[in-house]
C-alpha cells in the first residue's frame, strides 16, 4: 500500500483541469501513521554542498521510531523512491516527458500505472527476492509476501478477474 499512496502522490498528472497550470492546490489526506519528509540538495556547479531534511507529516518521535526499526537505514534518503521512480518510468512511458506516449488523459494514466504495478509486482522476476545459494528460488514481490504460489505470466495477469461477480 505504500507504493501506491506514494506512486500516485508524486506522480500526479493534472492536464483535466482547464483554465489551471499546475498541481490542484487542495488539502491532501495522509495516511495516521505516515511520516513524510523532504529531501532537500544544495548544489554548487553540479557538486552537492548540503543536504537538508524537513518533516511534512508525522512527528518526530514516530520518525526516530521508524528509522530505529528499519533494517535498511538509519536515516532519511531518497535512495528507494528514486529508484522506484527510476523503475515505474522504465515501466510505463506515460510517465516519462518528451516522449509521444507522455498522458494527456488521466484516466488512462491512471490505467496504465495500474498495469505496470500490477505487473511489477506479481510478473518480474526480481533478483534481489531470490533466495537459495546454489539453485536459485526466483520470486516476485507478491510471493516474498505470501499472496502467490508462483511468478504470474501475462496472460494470467491479464485474464484475472479482479472484482468477484455478486
Amino acid at each position: 500500500m505504500y507504493m501506491v499512496s506514494g506512486c500516485f502522490r508524486s506522480q500526479q498528472v493534472n492536464v483535466d483541469v482547464p483554465g489551471k497550470r499546475g498541481r490542484p492546490r487542495g488539502p491532501f489526506q495522509t495516511i495516521p501513521d505516515m511520516q513524510y519528509v523532504t529531501v532537500k540538495k544544495h548544489r554548487k556547479r553540479g557538486h552537492v554542498l548540503s543536504v537538508e531534511t524537513e518533516q511534512i507529516y508525522g512527528t518526530k518521535d514516530a520518525l526516530e521510531d521508524t528509522l530505529e526499526s528499519s533494517l535498511v537505514s538509519n536515516r532519511v534518503n531518497v535512495s528507494f523512491v528514486e529508484r522506484h521512480n527510476g523503475t515505474d518510468r522504465h515501466l510505463n512511458a506515460r510517465k516519462a516527458r518528451k516522449t509521444l506516449e507522455f498522458s494527456k488523459d488521466r484516466k488512462y494514466h491512471v490505467c496504465q500505472s495500474w498495469l505496470c504495478m500490477t505487473y511489477y509486482n506479481f510478473c518480474w522476476d526480481h533478483r534481489s527476492l531470490w533466495i537459495g545459494t546454489m539453485e536459485y528460488i526466483h520470486r516476485s514481490p507478491m510471493m516474498a509476501l505470501g499472496v502467490t504460489d508462483h511468478i504470474w505470466l501475462i496472460e494470467e495477469m491479464v485474464s484475472y478477474q479482479a472484482i468477484k461477480d455478486h
